[in-house]
């Protein structure tokens, strides 16, 4: 026991002889000799009690004569001082002091002498108007304990009869000479009746007789003596059988009092046995019919449930038909087949199937609901089954004291009485209210327990009580979850028992007093924590929580919750205010006056304050959201955030309507852009971070409430409180990403971005530029399509800008620096690599910054919104246009790089290519070609492999194709410097050469990571190859050549006339080759004007045209005639109209090379003819030669001369051959520079 009942607590040697005294008693039995008829009166009959009572009573008829109550027991109360109490009792008894009024004055239900006891407050139980003393209560107390009902249950109930006495008198305090005088007169009381209530539900297994297995079974539930039990005669007949009765005669006649005794009436009344219905051919039957049995002595008594076959033969029933007399007057059919079935019956003994026994003592005091093994009858110790059955069985007694109902108290107000004495001797043994959690020792819980069990007081009205009980102390949270709890058990279960959804009707009657609790509850526990949950220990919230979901279950059982929707608006109330006050308190703390600080500090300040909402919510969506909603089914995150947006649309939008006053003049706006001063930077930037702020908590919304709920208009319009300062947030990126990329090359310095290539700091600087302002339009994400379309836009020209920017900047520097000065050495360095790198990074992240901005789907969000305008397809175009052109100008800047380090290498590598030249010369074998070459290999080798190390790959490629381009060009002007002495010799050199090019081919491939072939094949390449070619081949093979590539070039010239035309007509008929020389247009002047009287008259430049018409080559018509056309005076369009014809056969015009040379030359007395023009057009395509047409007029586009044709490069070069000289002559005597016009 606790110390705070030390004082009052007996002495070792009191305290056993007080347990003795209680053994004592509880081994005194009733018997015929100690049983006063007048103590214990038959009128008991009549007392109003539980249901498990009434049951029982139904059989005792009411209208038997009452016996007298003892003397000097009971008086009336008369005189003037009790005129108010009509009818009333005073109970004065040795055992208690109990008053009871009749009048319907509103008496106070309270003790008398309430401080000197100690008990609790007021008690609004309507139990009626009765004062009971702390003697009477602590009689009650003991009777309860010694007449303990039932076996402890181990598992609810486990306290004994010892363990219950002595928590009694530590509560009561009683003194050795109170225990002594209450045991006495407890021993002196008559004993209780025992009444067993037994269920039988079901049993599974049974073994019949039949041979189907079917069985028609029913059940006896009877009270046996100890000694009756496992006759073996027993097993042969059923109870209603007559040889079975005598038995029962005789072991009724062992048990039954004498006439005389107490229990004479109740125990003929009550049968000895009772019997269930037959279900007929079933192994699995059910009954689920209640039964009530009387023990007198519970110690010696069992219950035993027998299961018997139901048995009748054919011939007993035929016999009983015959035998059957059928009273006069009746024509009930059921009535004669039941007679008839009955005298059957007992012509024939029942088959026993199985039995269950069991003390009446041992029966837990909470009952038991369970499946039973049934056994034999002749053993009962044998292990064998023969099926099982399902019993429900409780305890209950019958006439406590032996009073009339009307002599004593009202149970309910007893128990009510004994649940207040106990809950404030546990609240006294704790220093505060909050430490006790409302817990009582498992003593006092059986004390309570087997009052209501023993007075027939149902488990919801003892559960009421309990409850009504602890409201009336200030208990912990905690401890009010526990009683919720409770209570609400015991209401599901009595609600299940009922089965039609609803609470019995004694709990509807005290529906007003659990609401008046429940929201004493809510408005004194729950709500305070709830308002200050975000401040409380989470294990207070869930108790609060769990508490308050109990309260609502509760509340929701009755058919009329009038407190339930009250309930639930405190709830919601007080969830609310902790939002606004949180809100509050952070906005008080955080937001300093506007006077005190900056403008970018109290934005900056509001800014903290948004972040602190933003907190709140993620927090609550991961801690109080799943919280509420898992336990109570409240939707957390939309009341806190309905409270939010209130004060954010407040707050933000007063905070913007201060500052942007002056926003609105963009003059304004200009002047702040052009001076950039810092405090507008800071408030910009500050405003920026209210704007992420404010967004984020919006787009919050969408994930909070379901779609389709609107929010408030000011909500979803936040953009346009932050309009007017857009044009400042773009301006100032704009300034600042500028002078970032200026500052950064100036300072620049390499930086390993990879292990592949080398970058510098201004590249990674610029890309990240780029990356800031995808972050800021990412962050900015603004909601008005049209506009976000026109923002994105001007993003997009900032960063083309900013490219072209970067490549302007790093060419211009690499030419201050000095990198392609001519003077000294040049070796292609890392500075190249870096710059290449450096320009083709920045273009690779402007390149991707349409697709990390999703382009393509803003587009299709404006096309939703706006439709396909005119208007957004000449955006985009413009858009496409602006972004191709930046490319553009970023790689003529990469061109113009690499062509001013081409012309600085080109030297070096000239130099290399005419001493590998001089080398090949020498070689006197094939083999030793490669290592002729080794002086250009050994400068590209030092080369290629700083740039294969430190540039990206497509820069890499780049360069590799410029060295590529000037080794072809080395080669090609080298060529001509070598003279030879003989064709052979000439020939033999440039076979060594062609050799050669293989092998610097499969050089500059390199596998995957050089050029491909299709790379190689560059326009110098082929020029190389192509002269170097012409030098292996002789004179007479070049001549053709000469003229099917110069037709060959003629025809497929594309572009415009620049030496004007000569429109002929050609034909081949009648084995002639007709050309008619029409006309000519848009000549070029040769003839300088003749200046007479020069301030008079000025003359303009002009021709004396004529067509000379001749075929070539001479070879193929050595003895045909070149023919000329007249001179046309003074005229730059002439028209000719002359005719020439040549007798040559077709195949002379199907010769390889066959072509018609058309020369228009200006017409000099004095001077040899200068040259106009020529074009040259081939033989086989003259209609009539290659096709059977009609001549057609054709304009032929004049060409200059070109004395730079690869052939006569190589024809020039053969001095020592008089056919390549005298074609060489030929050719050079026809050209004269042409004059263009003045």
């Amino acid at each position: 026991m606790d110390a705070a009942h030390s004082k009052g607590r007996r002495s070792t040697g009191d305290e056993a002889q007080f347990v003795q005294g209680i053994k004592e008693t509880k081994e005194l039995e009733v018997t015929a000799a100690d049983i006063d008829d007048k103590r214990l009166s038959v009128d008991t009959a009549h007392s109003k009690t539980s249901e498990d009572q009434n049951f029982i009573f139904k059989t005792i008829p009411r209208d038997r004569p009452r016996s007298q109550p003892p003397q000097n027991k009971f008086k009336r109360l008369s005189g003037p001082e009790n005129s108010n109490n009509k009818g009333g009792l005073v109970i004065t008894n040795a055992r208690n002091t109990l008053k009871r009024s009749s009048s319907n004055g509103n008496i106070p239900n309270t003790f008398e002498s309430r401080n000197n006891l100690g008990l609790a407050g007021d008690s609004n139980n309507n139990f009626g108007d009765i004062q009971v003393t702390r003697h009477a209560l602590y009689k009650e107390a003991i009777y309860t304990c010694v007449h303990m009902l039932g076996a402890p249950s181990p598992n609810r109930f486990p306290a004994t009869q010892e363990e219950m006495c002595l928590y009694t008198h530590e509560a009561f305090s009683a003194s050795h000479q109170e225990q002594v005088a209450v045991l006495d007169h407890v021993r002196n009381e008559p004993f209780p009746l025992t009444i067993i209530n037994t269920k039988v539900r079901r049993a599974q297994g049974l073994q019949g007789p039949k041979q189907n297995g079917f069985v028609d079974s029913y059940c006896l539930v009877t009270i046996e003596a100890e000694h009756s039990l496992g006759k073996r005669e027993w097993q042969k007949f059923s109870i209603t059988s007559p040889l079975r009765s005598k038995t029962l005669d005789h072991s009724k006649k062992t048990l039954k009092p004498t006439a005389e005794s107490r229990g004479s009436q109740v125990y003929e009344r009550i049968p000895q046995f009772v019997k269930t219905s037959v279900q007929r051919h079933k192994k699995n039957p059910e009954w689920d019919q209640r039964f009530q049995c009387l023990s007198l002595r519970p110690s010696v008594d069992y219950l035993t449930v027998e299961v018997w076959d139901h048995s009748i033969d054919d011939k007993y029933v035929a016999k009983a038909i015959r035998n059957y007399t059928e009273p006069e007057g009746s024509s009930d059919l059921d009535a004669t087949l039941k007679n008839v079935h009955a005298n059957a019956d007992r012509k024939k003994g029942d088959i026993f199937l199985g039995k269950v026994s069991m003390r009446v003592s041992e029966i837990p005091c909470d009952g038991v609901d369970d499946w039973f093994n049934l056994k034999s009858q002749s053993q009962p110790k044998d292990t064998a089954t023969y099926g099982k059955i399902r019993l429900q069985i409780w305890l209950v007694h019958a006439y406590r004291h032996g009073k009339h109902f009307e002599e004593v108290a009202e149970p309910k107000v007893i128990l009510a009485y004994l649940w207040d004495w106990v809950l404030q001797t546990e609240r006294a043994k704790y220093d505060t209210s909050n430490d006790w959690d409302g817990s009582i020792p498992q003593a006092a819980t059986c004390l309570l327990f087997q009052y209501a069990l023993q007075n027939g007081i149902s488990e919801d009205t003892h559960a009421i009580i309990r409850w009504n009980a602890y409201a009336k102390h200030d208990l912990n949270l905690h401890s009010v979850e526990n009683r919720l709890q409770e209570l609400n058990g015991v209401i599901d279960k009595q609600v299940k028992a009922k089965g039609d959804g609803k609470p019995p009707e004694r709990i509807r009657n005290s529906q007003a007093e659990i609401e008046d609790r429940i929201m004493d509850i809510v408005k004194n526990k729950i709500c305070p924590i709830i308002r200050n949950h975000l401040k409380e220990h989470i294990d207070d919230v869930h108790e609060a929580l769990r508490s308050y979901k109990e309260c609502l279950q509760i509340l929701s059982k009755f058919e009329e919750p009038f407190l339930l929707q009250k309930v639930q608006w405190l709830f919601d109330a007080a969830l609310r205010m902790s939002i606004l006050e949180w809100y509050q308190d952070v906005y008080r703390s955080t937001v300093p006056s506007r006077g005190e600080v900056k403008k970018s500090e109290y934005v900056s300040s509001v800014v903290q304050v948004m972040s602190e909402v933003n907190t709140l919510l993620k927090n609550g969506a991961a801690k109080w959201g799943p919280e509420f909603w898992l336990i109570v089914s409240v939707e957390y995150l939309p009341i806190a955030y309905d409270e939010l947006q209130k004060m954010v649309i407040h707050d933000v939008e007063t905070i913007c309507w201060l500052f942007f006053e002056f926003y609105f003049d963009y003059k304004k706006l200009r002047k702040i852009l052009l001076k950039n001063e810092e405090n507008e930077k800071e408030l910009c930037m500050a405003f920026f971070n209210l704007y992420a702020q404010t967004q984020i908590f919006v787009f919050a919304y969408k994930e909070i409430f379901p779609e389709g709920k609107k929010s408030y208009c000011c909500l979803n319009e936040y953009h346009r409180w932050f309009r007017p300062i857009l044009i400042l947030w773009l301006g100032f990126a704009l300034i600042r990403g500028s002078s970032i990329i200026s500052k950064t090359i100036n300072i620049d310095s390499n930086a390993l971005e990879n292990e592949h290539a080398m970058t510098s700091s201004s590249a990674l600087d610029t890309a990240n530029v780029f990356c800031q302002f995808i972050n800021f339009w990412n962050t900015l994400n603004w909601p008005d399509v049209p506009e976000s379309y026109i923002i994105i836009h001007f993003l997009l020209d900032v960063i083309c800008s900013f490219t072209i920017l970067y490549a302007e900047l790093k060419h211009a520097k690499l030419d201050k620096e000095g990198y392609y000065d001519p003077e000294g050495k040049y070796t292609i360095s890392e500075r190249l690599c870096i710059a290449l790198n450096n320009i083709e990074y920045v273009k690779e992240h402007a390149q991707r910054i349409p697709r990390e901005i999703n382009l393509d789907n803003l587009v299709a969000l404006l096309e939703d919104a706006c439709g396909r305008s005119l208007e957004i397809i000449d955006i985009e175009k413009a858009e496409e246009e602006t972004r191709e052109q930046t490319m553009k100008i970023v790689d003529r800047h990469m061109d113009e790089i690499l062509r001013s380090v081409g012309l600085r290498v080109q030297r070096e590598i000239s130099k290399y290519v005419e001493d590998s030249y001089w080398r090949l010369m020498e070689v006197g074998s094939s083999t030793q070609l490669h290592g002729a070459m080794e002086p250009i290999i050994a400068y590209l080798e030092d080369n290629i492999i700083t740039l294969q190390q430190s540039l990206l790959p497509y820069n890499f490629l780049k360069v590799l194709q410029l060295l590529w381009d000037l080794v072809c060009r080395g080669l090609l002007d080298n060529a001509s410097k070598f003279m030879m002495t003989d064709t052979e010799d000439q020939q033999n050199f440039f076979r060594r050469l062609l050799q050669v090019i293989p092998f610097l081919q499969s050089y500059f491939e390199g596998g995957d990571a050089g050029l491909t072939t299709t790379d190689m094949y560059t326009e110098e390449f082929e020029q190389t190859h192509r002269l170097f070619s012409y030098f292996t081949m002789s004179t007479e093979d070049l001549i053709p050549i000469y003229y099917s590539s110069r037709c060959l070039d003629h025809i497929k010239y594309k572009g415009s006339a620049n030496f004007g035309t000569v429109r002929v007509r050609t034909g081949y008929w009648n084995e002639k080759l007709s050309i008619e020389v029409m006309s000519a247009a848009n000549l070029t002047a040769h003839d300088e004007p003749l200046k007479v009287f020069q301030c008079f008259q000025t003359m303009q430049p002009t021709s004396d045209p004529l067509v000379e018409l001749e075929l070539k080559p001479l070879t193929h018509f050595p003895d045909e005639k070149k023919y000329s056309t007249a001179v046309q005076w003074k005229n730059l369009n002439p028209t000719f109209n002359e005719t020439f014809h040549w007798n040559i056969s077709p195949n002379d015009c199907l010769q390889q090379a066959a072509t018609l040379v058309v020369t228009v030359k200006d017409y000099d007395l004095l001077t040899r003819n200068a040259f106009l023009g020529e074009a040259l057009y081939p033989l086989h395509l003259i209609p009539g030669i290659s096709q059977h047409s009609e001549p057609q007029p054709m304009n032929l586009k004049l060409h200059e001369a070109n004395m730079n044709h690869p052939v006569l490069t190589v024809l020039k070069s053969r001095n020592w051959d008089a056919t390549a000289k005298l074609f060489c002559e030929d050719q050079f005597s026809r050209f004269v520079e042409p004059v263009a016009a003045k």
